[in-house]
């Protein structure tokens, strides 16, 4: 009896570590432009974002950005910090890497970035996609290449077409 229960021991063990090398590689960044990005994982264009550096006290001087769930649901991130040519997906990748932050997938890069799913609402779900709006104006370019303002509001909302 004694060998049966080491041996299961050991085989929920190895089930455990297996599990958690599978989940763990879902995280990774694909090489080909897309990517999914979580909490525990913090890159950009030009390395890593660090949280304490991409956030500022002065709200002039930064960025606001939302999420909304389209369920009554918001994340609110005040004062990202506005460097030079950040874009609204920036904001994004900078807000996902906040300790409160979310996961992030997307495709492509720049003109053909395509945002496909935040925290856990995935486009296409109950007939719902993500857009956003700077300062209450719907964009008409890729988030990856619209340029923001000191002081400007993005709100990312999750909703059915109008």
């Amino acid at each position: 009896m004694t060998f049966c229960r080491c041996s299961s021991l050991a085989y929920i063990l190895l089930l455990v570590v297996f599990l958690a090398s599978f989940f763990g590689c879902l995280e990774q960044v694909e090489p080909t432009g897309q990517g999914l990005h979580s909490e525990s994982q913090k890159q950009s264009k030009n390395g890593e974002i660090s949280p304490e550096a991409s956030f500022t006290e002065n709200h002039q001087e930064g960025i606001e950005l939302t999420l909304d769930f389209g369920n009554g649901f918001q994340k609110r991130y005040q004062f990202i910090k506005w460097e030079p040519e950040i874009t609204v997906f920036r904001a994004l990748e900078v807000a996902s890497s906040h300790k409160n932050g979310f996961t992030l997938k997307y495709s492509g890069e720049k003109e053909r970035l395509f945002v496909s799913k935040i925290d856990r609402m995935t486009n296409g779900d109950r007939n719902k996609n993500w857009t956003y709006l700077v300062n209450d104006v719907y964009a008409h370019k890729s988030c990856g290449v619209y340029l923001l303002k000191k002081g400007d509001s993005v709100l990312w909302r999750f909703s059915s077409p109008k």
